[in-house]
């Protein structure tokens, strides 16, 4: 593919944050180097079980989103 220099350059700013921005994908909890570790003990800190595998659900769409504290009002 050939870009004029213009395309090109707004292309690449496009991957460029701003001033005072930081990329989290690398930190916290969900980073790949501390993942293993980190996962399960935040489900055992917040007393939950981990899900290994996601249930088929019968609920239409409105119902994955909505909370069950205000469903039942």
């Amino acid at each position: 593919m050939t870009l004029s220099l213009d395309e090109f350059l707004r292309r690449f700013l496009l991957h460029l944050l701003p001033e005072g921005f930081v990329r989290i994908r690398n930190f916290g909890i969900l980073a790949n180097c501390k993942r293993a570790t980190t996962l399960p003990l935040s489900f055992q800190l917040l007393g939950g079980t981990p899900q290994t595998q996601q249930k088929a659900s019968t609920a239409g769409p409105s119902d994955l989103w909505s909370c069950p504290s205000v469903v039942g009002r």
